[in-house]
């Protein structure tokens, strides 16, 4: 059952969650980057929903904690477009009688990451005296299973169709932004290995010459971020990219 606190914290009881909340994030939100903020807003929205705004933080145990994990397995994917205007346990049970496919074991894993970390920071504080989260994730299914590599077939497929068919209409200046980007983007990924969120983000700037090589230079500038500090790096671009005309587009 969720637990639901209707007396205003004391010192002695701790702080009521969204307090709790209020507190963490305004120590940490100044370092943290915009996504993970989303993260953890939509992580902590999610907590609220399920305990209540006035929920004691010292009642948060570890049977309360497998509550929420428990919880979080039974939420539907897509749920504020797809559930719009519900409550959180009418999604839920819409999303079972259903039969509709739930969140993944990485996300509910993240999500479980983030009030995790908030319950560190509590015991740091001396709001609590341990994290009831702490050894508690759902095994996710190996990452081969999820992300199969393209053959050689399925590679000449998806380059001999669409945007790929008049590769020269497709790099003219006429072409709209969204055909350009169809035709590119692709081909950057498939002559780099690199991240899409990498290739998206290229900018003019980013290609120049080192020691007479163009290379893309992937790095951090203006509101672009990377995702580790490894992926810092300079990636040579490929001949085939400038005879298709890369450079002068």
């Amino acid at each position: 059952e969720r637990v639901v606190a209707s007396a205003t914290p004391s010192e002695e009881t701790g702080p009521a969650l969204k307090d709790a909340i209020d507190g963490f994030l305004k120590e940490h939100a100044p370092t943290l980057r915009d996504k993970t903020l989303r993260e953890y807003d939509q992580t902590f929205r999610l907590a609220q929903d399920h305990w209540g705004v006035d929920c004691l933080v010292t009642s948060i145990d570890k049977a309360s904690a497998r509550d929420f994990k428990d919880f979080l397995l039974k939420l539907p994917t897509n749920m504020t477009q797809r559930f719009a205007g519900r409550t959180l346990q009418q999604a839920v049970e819409e999303c079972e009688a259903a039969g509709l496919p739930t969140i993944s074991a990485k996300t509910i894993n993240k999500k479980i990451s983030n009030v995790s970390t908030l319950f560190n920071w509590l015991v740091d504080q001396g709001y609590v005296e341990a994290n009831p989260f702490s050894g508690l994730t759902v095994k996710e299914p190996p990452s081969r299973s999820l992300r199969d590599p393209f053959t050689a077939d399925h590679l000449k497929k998806i380059f001999s169709n669409g945007a790929f068919s008049d590769g020269h209409q497709s790099r003219s200046t006429g072409a709209s932004w969204q055909i350009l980007e169809n035709f590119w983007l692709p081909l950057i990924a498939l002559h780099t290995g690199m991240r899409l969120g990498e290739v998206a983000g290229l900018q003019a700037q980013d290609l120049r010459q080192v020691h007479g090589v163009w290379i893309f230079d992937v790095h951090e500038h203006g509101g672009k971020q990377l995702k580790t500090a490894s992926s810092k790096r300079q990636v040579p671009i490929h001949e085939a990219l400038i005879k298709l005309g890369l450079l002068n587009y």
